[in-house]
This record gives C-alpha cells, sequence and structure tokens, in this order.
C-alpha cells in the first residue's frame, strides 16, 4: 500500500482516534500497515495567574486576602489570534527619568540603571513602607513565563509600568516615591519568549486594593485644666486619613518611661480616637512638658507637646 496522507478536521480534543479500512485485489494475501506515524502541534493555551498576595515589609499590617483573577482568555483553536494589547507606559515611563523613578519604586537602585541614587530615595527609606508582591502562576503548556507589572492609584485612571521584564513570580516596591493613598497591583504573564507573535498568549491579574500611608497621625490637645497645685486634667484627639490608630502613650518632663493611654471608649478601632488622661508631675516647678506620642496601624508616629505652667497657660 502506498504511503496516505490524511489531515483530520480541526479540533480541541485530548487524544486521537482513526480506524483503517484495507482492501486487496489479491485474495490470496492480507493487507497490512507497516507503520502509523502521527504529526501534531500542540495548541498553545493561556497562562494561569492567581493568588496575587500583597505583604508590608514591618509594620503592622496584616496580609491581605487573595485577588479575585480576572476572566482569562479561551484556549486557542488553532486559529491566529490578535496580538494582544499593550497598554502604554505613559511619557514619565518612557523617558529617563521616569525609568529611574518607576526602577526606585519597584525596589531597585537607579545607579542600577546608570546614574546616581537618589539623595530624596536614601533618606526616606528608612521611614517609607515597602511592599513584597508575589503571585502564583502556571502554563499549561510549560513554557517560560515573563511578566509586567503595573501600578495605579485608586483615584488614577492609567496603569503605570513599574518592571517589564520579570522573570521572577515576585516583586518589592518602595513607597518613598508615592503619595499616600490605596493602590493595587497588575501582574500581566506572558509566554511570548517561547511562542511566535501570533500565537503568544497572556493573561492579566489585578490585586485588592493596599493602603500605602507614610504620614503621621495630627495630634490636637482640645483641653488643660488644672485641678490642683501640681496636678492637670488633659484632654486630646488624634487622627489619621488613611488607617486606624493603634497606640499612645505619654511621658512628663525627662521621664524615661512612657504611660500607655486608651481611647475614651476603650478600644482602638477608628481613624479618630479621643483621649483624658491626669498628668501629676514627680516635682513641683514652674513649667512642665508634656509629650504626646501616637501610632496608627501602618507604624507612623507622630510626638506633639504641651507646656504645662501653674497657675498660667500653656
Amino acid at each position: 500500500m502506498d504511503d496516505q496522507l490524511f489531515r483530520p478536521k480541526k479540533a480541541v480534543a485530548q487524544y486521537l482516534q482513526y480506524r483503517l479500512r484495507l482492501r486487496t485485489a489479491k485474495k490470496s494475501a492480507s493487507p497490512q500497515i507497516d507503520s502509523v506515524q502521527v504529526f501534531y502541534v500542540q495548541r498553545n493555551a493561556p497562562p494561569i495567574l492567581r493568588d496575587i498576595r500583597v505583604e508590608k515589609v514591618g509594620g503592622e499590617s496584616a496580609p491581605l486576602p487573595a485577588a479575585t483573577p480576572t476572566p482569562a482568555a479561551s484556549p486557542r483553536t488553532g486559529e491566529a489570534p490578535a496580538q494582544p494589547s499593550r497598554q502604554d507606559s505613559g511619557d514619565a515611563a518612557k523617558s529617563s527619568a521616569g525609568a529611574a523613578l518607576w526602577a526606585m519604586i519597584a525596589g531597585r537602585d537607579s545607579s542600577a540603571m546608570g546614574g546616581a541614587p537618589s539623595a530624596a530615595r536614601v533618606g526616606a527609606e528608612q521611614n517609607s513602607a515597602r511592599f513584597n508582591v508575589t503571585w502564583d502562576a502556571t502554563d499549561p503548556n510549560g513554557d517560560r513565563l515573563i511578566y509586567r507589572i503595573a501600578l495605579k492609584a485608586e483615584d488614577e485612571t492609567e496603569w503605570r509600568w513599574i518592571e517589564k521584564e520579570l522573570s521572577a513570580n515576585r516583586i518589592t516596591i518602595g513607597t518613598e516615591n508615592l503619595a499616600d493613598g490605596l493602590y493595587r497591583v497588575q501582574v500581566e504573564a506572558t509566554d511570548r519568549l517561547q511562542n511566535p507573535d501570533d500565537q503568544l498568549a497572556t493573561a492579566t491579574l489585578v490585586s485588592n486594593v493596599f493602603v500605602v500611608d507614610n504620614s503621621p497621625p495630627t495630634i490636637r490637645v482640645t483641653s488643660v485644666k488644672q485641678v490642683a497645685p501640681n496636678k492637670w486634667e488633659l484632654a486630646a484627639s488624634a487622627s489619621d486619613s488613611l488607617s486606624m490608630i493603634s497606640a499612645a502613650a505619654f511621658n512628663v518632663d525627662t521621664a524615661k518611661e512612657w504611660r500607655a493611654l486608651s481611647p475614651t471608649d476603650g478600644i482602638f478601632d477608628d481613624k479618630t480616637e479621643e483621649f483624658r488622661f491626669v498628668v501629676e508631675p514627680d516635682e513641683q516647678t514652674k513649667e512642665h512638658v508634656v509629650r504626646l506620642r501616637v501610632t496608627d496601624r501602618e507604624g507612623n508616629t507622630k510626638v506633639e507637646k504641651t507646656i504645662l505652667r501653674p497657675n498660667g497657660s500653656r
């Protein structure tokens, strides 16, 4: 029997089943099959992204819940797919200054890109939060994946790319160049390194909202009342625009120990808390300095002072 070529119709399936009918003109001889060869090309399926985790490095923030995946593209059916759209990274990302800025946000030193480290970054880094972002990703075809990472505040409309050639499934984001606010991270996975442009596949996943808060609370002493020659009753309030107040304490004069304060409602559960406390210095002098220290849930601390003078104004 001569070699025969058969092309099955395009279909999505897990196995190939075939049947051969053999005929011969010689009744004394039976037809036989010497060999069967099957050639196939595995269709490219999109990567699978899931479970973005955003965790603050240090501070008091608890890990955020996992993200909800955006709908993934359906597996390819053999037709040439459309080229995935690429979002514009904006003028800032295209310029060298913008590239250095986003390199710092992504946790990389601008000196690695040929520039000197920013003095503002070095000074602010000690007091600014950093976030470790990790995610799970797999590829049904076993292709190697490359990731692009974008960042966007909740009041912004455009995603801004902070990393375009990331091979690991993790990145550290610094916040020293970010304004306080609510943010999301977008992860895009692509298998373009092992597929031609007309067959590559892309998947995208967006994280839940996380808080960038590098500003301390505000403290206001609302009243001071002298109730005895060396005794005062004070009232104060503390507030933060983004984070709950988590701790408060006061110190009198040069005392080494700070005395803890509880809110008037007995629990730290709001962005604004009220405090009432009594100050009775160990020594009776012409002037006393009371320092009030308040910390928010993101670990930002503010200290304000009030000067007490017997039978006089503060």
